[in-house]
């Protein structure tokens, strides 16, 4: 190979390496460099990361939930009171679940395994004659904790306690002259039940129980078979 020729290959070779190596770099440069890749409208893992653990956006999620965890109930109780056998009962329920407070709306245990309760029952009874005789009547203000666990968002099977008092008032009536007595007890309710939730909207729910509650007042106990129908909001 002549000098000259070799000469102008040695330039060649030259004149390529630094595109050469300045491609290597660019190409190591964009391998180094992570790349997100995401359509339009898509977050990244660091967006969707970033507002799990924004509070803002947990609280615009509570927020965008129109349920408000409130609700009432009308019932209808069979009362098999202690000496007196079985007599019919009503009353209102009006409850609460806290966990609406602090749970996120796809967090439903807690918005549906926990309530709380205050609670109206009346029950009644005569004794006597037509001359003499006497009516009781029996007050039940109750406000108790309901727990329990969850079956597909639908039931809730619970258990419930909670103090509460019982105003018992009784009308003596001697040849239609009736001298009426108040008297008022503390109780303590407890017992077990099953709760029906049904979503009808995004506003309302109809809610169902049957329920089993028992109220201990002074030496004696008083039982209440109880059937309500009722909301939730």
């Amino acid at each position: 190979m002549s000098p000259r020729i070799f000469g102008l290959a040695l330039l060649a070779v030259f004149a390529l390496a630094p595109r050469a190596q300045a491609q290597d770099w660019g190409d190591d440069s964009e391998e180094q460099t992570p790349r997100h890749h995401h359509r339009d409208g898509d977050q990244t893992f660091e967006e969707e990361l970033a507002e799990e653990h924004d509070p803002n956006a947990r609280d615009m999620a509570r927020m965008d939930d129109p349920r408000t965890g409130l609700g009432a109930e009308l019932t209808l109780s069979l009362a098999l009171l202690d000496s007196q056998g079985g007599k019919a009962s009503f009353g209102v329920r009006a409850n609460w679940a806290p966990g609406f407070l602090w749970t996120e709306p796809e967090n439903a245990f807690w918005r549906e395994a926990l309530l709380l309760e205050l609670s109206y029952d009346y029950a009644g009874y005569s004794n006597g004659t037509k001359m003499v005789n006497t009516h009781t009547g029996l007050h039940y203000l109750n406000l108790h904790a309901m727990f329990g666990l969850p079956v597909r968002h639908v039931l809730l099977l619970y258990g419930a306690l909670g103090p509460g008092m019982t105003v018992e008032t009784v009308d003596y009536t001697v040849q239609n002259v009736a001298t009426p007595l108040k008297g008022l007890k503390f109780n303590l309710a407890y017992g077990l039940g099953t709760r029906l939730h049904v979503q009808v909207n995004p506003h309302f729910a109809f809610v169902s129980r049957l329920e089993f509650m028992r109220y201990r007042r002074g030496d004696q106990n008083d039982s209440f078979l109880t059937l309500s129908l009722g909301g939730a909001f």
